[in-house]
């Protein structure tokens, strides 16, 4: 699994999620890969489903399911 977090007022990355080009807000669900890129957990979630590569850098990215 991919660890994740809630967007508040203090931790909202700035820009927009890369797979689906909408902008982060406040409460939405963000993962971060290893490599250290962010998306909607949703949106990665989906991604990770078809490829196991980050789609910014294509780095390989290994899920751990509990």
């Amino acid at each position: 699994m991919l660890p994740s977090q809630m967007c508040t007022a203090q931790s909202t990355p700035s820009g927009a999620c890369n797979i689906c080009l909408c902008d982060y807000s406040v409460g939405d669900e963000i993962s971060t890969l290893p490599c250290v890129h962010a998306f909607h957990k949703n949106c990665i979630g989906k991604w990770l489903e078809q490829s196991a590569t980050c789609p910014v850098c294509r780095s390989d990215v290994k899920i751990t399911h509990n």
